[in-house]
């Protein structure tokens, strides 16, 4: 159920045009439990710090947002 999350998670902040914060995952995704939230955004952080690819997970404002690599901003 963990990775179903993740992935949501990570399809939402991919098509989000604003940073999302815990409290807006929480009621989009019917969870009252932070800490299920906060455990998939930290392993899809790990995701993305192994693979080095061209994105990263980034806390901006207060919410989460899927960013360039500032090393391939250019």
């Amino acid at each position: 159920m963990m990775a179903d999350i993740k992935s949501i998670i990570e399809s939402l902040l991919f098509v989000a045009e604003a940073p999302l914060t815990i409290d807006r995952l929480k009621t989009v995704l019917d969870i009252s439990d932070a800490g299920t939230i906060r455990e998939a955004i930290n392993r899809l952080t790990e995701d993305y710090e192994t693979r080095k690819g061209g994105f990263h997970l980034r806390l901006v404002a207060g919410g989460y947002q899927i960013c360039t690599r500032p090393e391939y901003g250019e």
